[in-house]
């Protein structure tokens, strides 16, 4: 018996050692890319990591608004900021302000994810009929989010590290700076493809997911960053005329832009959505990073609180913001736009909102400008816009659902003007401004005069309709790199200025300082005058 035990064993040995498989049998519950990315859920999850970005500080939940609000003197600093903001409305921070490199920081993030997700998506070989056409649409995504992230790393730093598949990534650390020409062809590459790629729309439970309108949009606006609005028309075009958006009407559909029901807004071409799943331990100011690092369900934005005028009060909308409402229009001098009131809560004069009327948070009595009523209440000229105290007669609390919005078809109206303006189609471009303005019962233009008069005007279009968007830094430096169309030196110190503010900003401000911290790590970003 035993003789037929050790025969035996000694068979199974000779069959097992040529087996390296039986031997080298993988757990199943250990996954690595190549066995983890095999379905369609799985390969979803890669892309959601991408949008999982956004949400983070840098980005959209927080430094986003703080940083281009006040770098173009729409938002000013009202209690002591962080030593770091408050650099940037007077344009002396370097390369060491850890307010701007969160936003190289997740940029460059997201090129990483968006990379790795093509990486692995590439790789998956589906074959459910649906999966195969889930494929092309998942790595779509993906390429709008490389073309994003290098349309604004290019935009705000220039010549940047160039990272363009996981591979190149994952083994070079140190990456010499490509040229702006590069990373902005780079960036076409990407939201060309993710035009061809991407739906038109999503069903309702896949909302916020960024459509073909929203590459184009994007491509649009690299083009017209680059000057060539003859390439960006007919996008913006195509957008306005078959998009299939609409602006809600009156001053209320305004006014909803900016408010919790802007979540399904008809005008949204692309948002960061944000959702609220009630307090829990260690989500608390998840705005900070998002719940990501949190470890905790909550994705919502901090402006709500950070600049409500009865929460933190962070900062202000400046004084030259709030001028710009008031102009001459045709034979009407001193029009006050309609817009003003759903912007600001202010001291009277230029339009603003007068009295909180369903009370705020935490006196529940009306707060009336100036405050001589109420010595408490705060006088100046504050946010209403993003804030929802008239809505739900609440303080802003970090628990902010209002979704930001990255780009909607008003924007997109008046990128379209200002192709027109600049491609000599004047009369095309009066029809798409007072598109815009006649949404809000605004007077109409009845003319916009030469091209120089017709861009001033667009230029303050731009800046009623769009205050508080994060849109102006984009359009100065636009409109500077451009042959100068408005001088953006000139404008800010010129503001500042007439504020009684420092004026600092010269031409070197017109690109961000590459980041210290990356300098460290990437000696091969190091440049020899310590900015860019």
């Amino acid at each position: 018996m035993k003789n037929k035990i050790f025969i035996i064993l000694i068979a199974f040995l000779s069959v097992t050692a040529c087996n390296d498989e039986f031997l080298d049998e993988k757990n199943p519950n250990n996954f690595d890319a190549t066995t983890y990315y095999t379905n369609a859920e799985n390969c979803q999850k890669a892309v959601n990591a991408i949008y999982t970005i956004m949400l983070h500080q840098g980005m959209f939940s927080r430094d986003w608004y703080f940083n281009f609000d006040l770098l173009a003197n729409e938002a000013g600093p009202l209690t002591p900021l962080q030593g770091q903001i408050a650099e940037l409305p007077r344009g002396v921070y370097d390369a060491t302000n850890s307010a701007l490199s969160p936003t190289w920081d997740r940029l460059y993030r997201m090129v990483l994810r968006a990379n790795y997700a093509i990486d692995v998506v590439s790789k998956w070989t589906p074959t459910k009929e649906a999966d195969v056409a889930l494929k092309p649409r998942l790595i779509g995504e993906a390429q709008f989010f490389l073309g994003f992230a290098y349309y604004h790393l290019g935009s705000l730093w220039g010549s940047v590290p160039l990272r363009k598949s996981y591979e190149e990534t994952a083994k070079n650390l140190n990456l010499a700076r490509s040229s702006q020409t590069e990373v902005y062809a780079f960036a076409e590459e990407n939201l060309k493809a993710a035009a061809n790629a991407l739906p038109a729309s999503y069903s309702a439970a896949e909302n916020g997911r960024a459509t073909k309108w929203a590459a184009k949009a994007f491509l649009g606006k690299l083009y017209a960053m680059q000057g060539n609005w003859v390439a960006a028309e007919p996008l913006f075009k195509d957008i306005v005329d078959n998009g299939g958006f609409t602006m809600e009407t009156g001053v209320a559909g305004f006014e909803k832009q900016f408010l919790e029901a802007n979540r399904n807004s008809p005008e949204t071409i692309f948002d960061c959505k944000f959702a609220w799943y009630g307090w829990g331990a260690g989500n608390m100011y998840h705005m900070f990073d998002g719940t990501e690092l949190w470890g905790s369900k909550g994705a919502t934005s901090g402006r709500a609180m950070e600049y409500g005028f009865w929460d933190w009060g962070n900062v202000n909308i400046t004084t030259s913001a709030v001028q710009k409402f008031k102009y001459n229009i045709n034979a009407t001098n001193n029009y006050i736009d309609p817009r003003a009131f759903y912007t600001f809560y202010g001291d009277g004069g230029f339009g603003g909102d007068m009295d909180c009327k369903k009370g705020a948070y935490p006196f529940n009595t009306p707060v009336t400008y100036p405050g001589d009523a109420n010595p408490t209440a705060p006088k100046g000229y504050r946010w209403k816009k993003y804030q929802q105290y008239e809505a739900k007669a609440a303080e802003g609390g970090p628990e902010s659902q209002i979704s930001t919005v990255i780009t909607r078809l008003a924007d997109v109206k008046l990128l379209l003007a200002e192709c027109y303006i600049q491609n000599n189609k004047i009369a095309d471009a009066l029809v798409q401004i007072n598109n815009v303005r006649a949404r809000v019962g605004a007077i109409q233009y009845t003319s916009l005069g030469d091209k120089t008069a017709a861009m001033t005007i667009l230029k303050r279009e731009r800046e009623i309709e769009l205050c508080g968007e994060q849109q102006r830094w984009f359009d100065l430096l636009r409109w500077h790199r451009n042959g100068k169309i408005f001088d953006f030196v000139a404008i800010l110190n010129g503001e500042k200025t007439a504020q009684g503010e420092l004026a600092n900003f010269s031409e070197k401000n017109l690109l961000f300082p590459i980041p210290q911290r990356e300098k460290d790590v990437n000696k091969l970003c190091e440049v020899p005058n310590g900015w860019n």
